[in-house]
C-alpha cells in the first residue's frame, strides 16, 4: 500500500471568541484527523475538553506554486 503524502498542519485550540484562539504548534501528517491525534500526543494535550476544540488547518502548496 502506498504511503499518503504528508502535509504540515497548524494546530489551534479554538476559544469562545476568535480572539481567544490559541496557536498550539505545527505537526506533519497525511490528513487533519491524524494531525490532531499527532498533536495530542506530541504536545501532551491530556484534557479531553481541550482535545474536542482542536482544529487542524493547512495550505495546499500546489495551489500556491502552480502545477
Amino acid at each position: 500500500m502506498a504511503k499518503k503524502p504528508l502535509y504540515f498542519w497548524k494546530i489551534t485550540l479554538m476559544g469562545n471568541r476568535l480572539a481567544e484562539d490559541i496557536g498550539i504548534g505545527n505537526v506533519e501528517a497525511p490528513d487533519a484527523e491524524t494531525a490532531i491525534q499527532v498533536a495530542i500526543e506530541h504536545f501532551q494535550i491530556t484534557d479531553p475538553e481541550q482535545q474536542k476544540w482542536l482544529l487542524a488547518t493547512t495550505q495546499d502548496l500546489k495551489s500556491i506554486v502552480g502545477r
